[in-house]
């Protein structure tokens, strides 16, 4: 798999890493994460499939000096790949919000709070205290 990426004229750009994710022996089903860096455009699920489909077809072509690359059979190594069973799904990766910095604050939220609570216990003592 991470031959395929990385021979495509188009997803070599793109491609950081390939991670298996489950693997089943009976019906060699696999699932697996690529992880795509730099992306210039968003990519849906569907343009994934198609790029995909071409990258297979071009480095079976290279692999097994084949001229067509358009008729036959589209093949990952030994196996034969069903074009119509292949599914992808497209997760955008999340972006994280930026931190404050603490260092840009003049006094510190736990301190805003002690005083908070020292100042509401004063008055509290002094109220009370001047009426008894």
């Amino acid at each position: 798999i991470n031959q395929v990426y990385l021979k495509s004229a188009i997803l070599r750009k793109w491609y950081k890493n390939v991670r298996i994710d489950a693997f089943s022996p009976g019906s060699i089903l696999v699932d697996y994460f690529v992880e795509l860096q730099d992306l210039t455009q968003i990519i849906n699920t569907q343009e994934l499939r198609v790029l995909f489909h071409e990258s297979l077809r071009t480095y079976n072509a290279h692999k097994w000096n084949e001229t067509r690359t358009t008729k036959g059979p589209t093949r990952l190594g030994e196996f034969l790949i069903d074009p119509k069973s292949t599914d992808f799904v497209v997760i955008p990766k999340l972006n994280r919000p930026q931190e404050l910095e603490e260092d840009d604050k003049l006094v510190p939220q736990w301190a805003i709070a002690v005083i908070v609570i020292g100042v509401g216990g004063l008055l509290f003592i002094i109220v009370f205290g001047v009426s008894v």
